[in-house]
């Protein structure tokens, strides 16, 4: 890892390495983030809908999360692993950040209980090839 910029500036296996390690963290958030959402679905419908047990907030706030956190991921990277849905990831993150009145709950309950389950494991099995995170 870089102490210093300049290091990264003249040690490109330390920039590189440190990329990675961007990479390694970025990917565990995702993974803490799907997990959570998918925790969330499994409550059912009824709690989502439930404006006291503030399921639908802390999904929207995850969904963001999520999505941002997969913008920061590298581009090609993003493509190398295509089993995770990506794009629709930083699309639904666009959405629920800048078109919130806008936000199909319908829509957003359906995606958390279909999609993410699908994507947690994928970015599941990236963290375990990967080494990030041993023992999952």
């Amino acid at each position: 890892m870089c102490s210093t910029p300049r290091d990264c500036a003249v040690n490109p296996e330390a920039r590189e390495a440190e990329r990675w390690e961007r990479v390694d963290r970025t990917l565990e958030e995702v993974l803490d983030r799907l997990t959570q959402l998918e925790a969330l679905g499994v409550r059912g419908r009824a709690q989502f809908d439930d404006e006291s047990t503030l399921i639908s907030l802390a999904a929207h706030s995850l969904l963001i999360q999520v999505g941002e956190a997969a913008k920061d991921l590298p581009e090609a990277f993003r493509s190398q692993h295509g089993q995770v849905s990506w794009k629709s990831l930083i699309g639904i993150r666009d959405r629920a950040a800048h078109l919130y009145n806008l936000i199909d709950w319908d829509v957003i309950f359906t995606t958390i209980v279909r999609d993410i389950p699908r994507d947690r494991a994928a970015v599941e099995t990236i963290v375990r090839e990967r080494g990030a995170r041993p023992g999952i």
